[in-house]
Formats: structure tokens, C-alpha cells, sequence
């Protein structure tokens, strides 16, 4: 599975329509600072479901959308179309390539189509589901992640890989939900029927090691992260009650 194209309209620098073709083997973009570079990043981040207006590097959703300048006018809406080889059937759609597109309009209005057809944010984070990309996932390394991890410490690390363990059963929780909701079962998914019964040790796991190294954190990121783990171990108690 790789990228093929990458078409751009109205998104933060890019007023007219731009196209970059994905060949295969390395792609790089250079240019000068302040040409845009950042900005296709931010393009591929937010097409594949990234919600969180910051991690695109604007205040709002719709902030997104190209401003003007003196000599050109602002445009009303900004879209970003990602066109993603699917010839070995990593996505689970029964088409060679997948188009992903997303538009957002100065009012607030959003629409998100897969090959053309409308759907949901949530259609497209399920698309992709366990693939690697989307939103808040490190298929796409930013200059400033680049820099955290280079200043990384063993705390950090031990911190991070928490982290990990926490996504991979906020995934495992997903994906149990979606396959329940189709009356599925549970012996279709079976990492997930195998991995749920150790959720509680886990999350103690996370709760003891948070508090062993919290000294080492920020007060607002210690105060998250025992936050986090509360909640996590609460919603696995019910659930798995429940079930």
C-alpha cells in the first residue's frame, strides 16, 4: 500500500489546485522556508481523520482554509483528495485504489467522501483502522516529534511505551464495539477475545509504572496520565462486566 496522489484546493497556502504525483520509490519536496512544505504534511494528516485542529497547526477546523492575500482573495472552502494504492487489499474495500477526500467550509461544515461517495469521519478512521495511518498515529513524523525523540530519556521511553499499551487496547476497545454492533461475535476477532481478559492487568501495569516515574513528568502530563488510566481501568471494569 502506498500514496499515488495527493491533490490539494484551497487548503492554508495552496489556493489553486494542486496535484503532486506519488512515484514509487523515494518522493521528497524541497523548497525554502515558508514555500509550503509543512503544509502538505498538515494536508495528508488531515485527510486521513485527523480531528484535532492543532495537530494541523491551526487554532479551528475551518482555519484551515486559505485566507487570501494582498493579491489574491480568500477562497470559502478548503479540500484535500488522497488517492492510496490498494492492489495487495490492505484496506478492507474491494478496490484497487481508494480515494480519500475531505472539505471543510468557512461555516463549519465538513463533508468526507471515500471513491466519491459521502460518508463519515468515522467511516474513514474504520477504513483505516490497523493499517497505521489516520489521526494521532506516527505514520507521519512532524520536525517536533523529530526533536522529542532525540531528547528522549529511559523515563521517556518507559512513558511512551505506556502510551503504546494504552492505544493498542483503545483500539482493541474500537474494534470490539464495531464488531458488536454488526452481531459479529467475538470469535471473529480473535486478538481481541485473547487480549481482553489481561486489559485489567494492563492498566495496572500502566498505573503502577505512571506513578513510579511521575516524579520525572510535568505536573499537567502526571495529572493526564493518571487521568487516562482511571478512566481506562473504570470503562474495562464495566465492560467486561457487562459482557
Amino acid at each position: 500500500m502506498r500514496f499515488k496522489k495527493l491533490e490539494i484546493l484551497g487548503f492554508k497556502s495552496f489556493a489553486n489546485k494542486t496535484v503532486i504525483n506519488f512515484e514509487p520509490g523515494v518522493t521528497a519536496i524541497v523548497g525554502p522556508n515558508g514555500s509550503g512544505k509543512s503544509n502538505i504534511v498538515d494536508s495528508i494528516r488531515w485527510v486521513l481523520g485527523e480531528h484535532n485542529p492543532r495537530d494541523v497547526r491551526a487554532p479551528r477546523l475551518e482555519d484551515v482554509i486559505f485566507n487570501g492575500t494582498d493579491t489574491k482573495a480568500p477562497v470559502s472552502m478548503a479540500e484535500v483528495s488522497l488517492t492510496i494504492d490498494n492492489e495487495k487489499g490492505l484496506l478492507p474495500i474491494s478496490f484497487s485504489e481508494v480515494t480519500i477526500g475531505r472539505r471543510v467550509y468557512r461555516s463549519g461544515e465538513s463533508e468526507c467522501f471515500i471513491n466519491q461517495s459521502p460518508c463519515r469521519l468515522r467511516d474513514i478512521h474504520e477504513l483505516l483502522m490497523g493499517t497505521g495511518l489516520g489521526g494521532g498515529t506516527y505514520a507521519i513524523i512532524a520536525q517536533g516529534i523529530i526533536a522529542t525523540v532525540l531528547t528522549f530519556t529511559p523515563f521517556r521511553d518507559l512513558v511512551n511505551f505506556a502510551g503504546f499499551i494504552l492505544n493498542f487496547f483503545a483500539g482493541l476497545a474500537v474494534a470490539s464495539l464495531f464488531v458488536f454492533r454488526r452481531r459479529l461475535g467475538w470469535r471473529k476477532l480473535g486478538v481481541v477475545s485473547f487480549a481482553w481478559p489481561l486489559a485489567p492487568a494492563v492498566f495496572l501495569f500502566v498505573a503502577v509504572l505512571m506513578t513510579v516515574i511521575g516524579a520525572s513528568l510535568e505536573p499537567r502530563t502526571a495529572a493526564l496520565a493518571a487521568t487516562t488510566v482511571a478512566i481506562g481501568a473504570l470503562f474495562f471494569r464495566f465492560y467486561l462486566r457487562k459482557s
